[in-house]
């Protein structure tokens, strides 16, 4: 039988008429997020008074943090993650009841173990560009993830001291703290504790050494920019195997762009997943904003202000590369790589390079796909 209470005393009177009629409870779930720590209370308040009958489930919002190790204080009592589907309650109750499986395994371990892949994680976005945001945020929640946003290193950082976080993805170039700076500081507050946060950085730089710069600030993985679906579901399949919820991947895989073509569609929607109508956003945001880079550009490269011109194509680097114009992409890289050693012969070339290849482009990026013929 199932009955529900909508308070804490309302749950008191139901288990202690159910004990009274000789016809106990076999499981209690209870909701560890109940104000002044009633939940806990709660459970621990059973335990006391030797009501072994029943399993105990406190129903957490993250995977990880104080809840859980909270659990493991109480005896026979785990964590299940919210929002709880009846698939993976089922699978929970099963597993936790010893319906299969190992009769001595930890009753923690197999509640944690039952808690069903598709379960969405809660993913901190540490990103400043607004087109890398809305495609990584996408992605993520297509998945099923819950997603918050940041846009600079501070606001990362007391992100993850006020709330608790699955996975933090960290751009590594933002304003007034850089991504490896902000992982430091998380590392640095962790402590030696057992409580270690997943962050992966993204960069747009995937040069040789990027990699061992990012584990030595203290990060667990690495996606380069522009980021996929497959290197997205990649690094949480292997940092959080238990917690898999992978974003649907087109099985083609996507053809890779020829040469001669400045923008193969089709390619970019299979790296985003089959979402056209993301693509189309991003048509329609490039449209609006390349003008306004372009001014900015040439105004950068008119005071020979190179600092300035590397911020600009560094961001239209980005925009291209979710586009999958290749060509574009690479002539604000060279744009960018001369910009960065003070060479101004090499970079009006390679501005006047960069011009062309993105004027070619806009005249195939079209802002929506040519309607069938009749």
């Amino acid at each position: 039988r199932v009955e529900t209470a909508d308070d804490v005393a309302a749950a008191r009177v139901a288990v202690a008429a159910a004990s009274e009629h000789s016809d106990p409870f076999a499981a209690l779930l209870i909701d560890a997020t109940l104000p002044q720590d009633a939940g806990f209370a709660f459970a621990r308040s059973i335990r006391e008074q030797s009501y072994d009958g029943a399993v105990l489930m406190l129903l957490t919002a993250t995977s990880r943090g104080p809840d859980v190790a909270r659990c493991r204080q109480i005896p026979r009592t785990g964590a299940i993650l919210k929002p709880v589907r009846a698939a993976s309650l089922r699978d929970a109750m099963q597993r936790i009841l010893g319906v299969g499986g190992d009769p001595e395994e930890d009753l923690l371990s197999r509640l944690e173990r039952s808690i069903s892949p598709s379960v969405g994680l809660r993913v901190l976005l540490a990103e400043d560009d607004a087109v890398n945001q809305r495609v990584a945020v996408r992605m993520l929640e297509r998945a099923g993830h819950r997603v918050e946003v940041v846009d600079d290193g501070p606001a990362a950082v007391d992100a993850v001291r006020q709330e608790q976080f699955d996975l933090v993805l960290m751009d590594v170039q933002m304003p007034t703290l850089d991504g490896f700076e902000a992982t430091r500081r998380i590392r640095r507050a962790e402590g030696d504790g057992d409580d270690h946060l997943p962050i992966v950085a993204m960069t747009a730089h995937a040069m040789p050494g990027d990699r061992e710069r990012c584990m030595d600030a203290g990060m667990d993985g690495y996606i380069a920019k522009p980021i996929s679906i497959h290197a997205l579901n990649t690094e949480i399949d292997r940092l959080l195997p238990e917690r898999r919820r992978r974003a649907e991947e087109p099985q083609d895989g996507g053809a890779i762009a020829e040469a001669s073509r400045p923008y193969d569609r089709g390619a970019a929607v299979a790296r985003l997943g089959g979402d056209e109508a993301l693509l189309n956003e991003l048509v329609d945001l490039f449209h609006d904003e390349y003008p306004r880079q372009r001014a900015a550009l040439r105004e950068a490269l008119r005071t020979g202000d190179n600092a300035a011109l590397q911020r600009v194509v560094h961001a239209l680097r980005g925009a291209l590369g979710n586009l999958g114009a290749r060509g574009s992409m690479e002539a604000a890289e060279r744009l960018e790589t001369a910009a960065s050693e003070d060479d101004p012969v090499a970079v009006r070339e390679a501005m006047t390079h960069f011009e062309r290849e993105v004027e070619h482009l806009m005249t195939h990026l079209i802002r929506r796909p040519p309607e069938p013929d009749a």
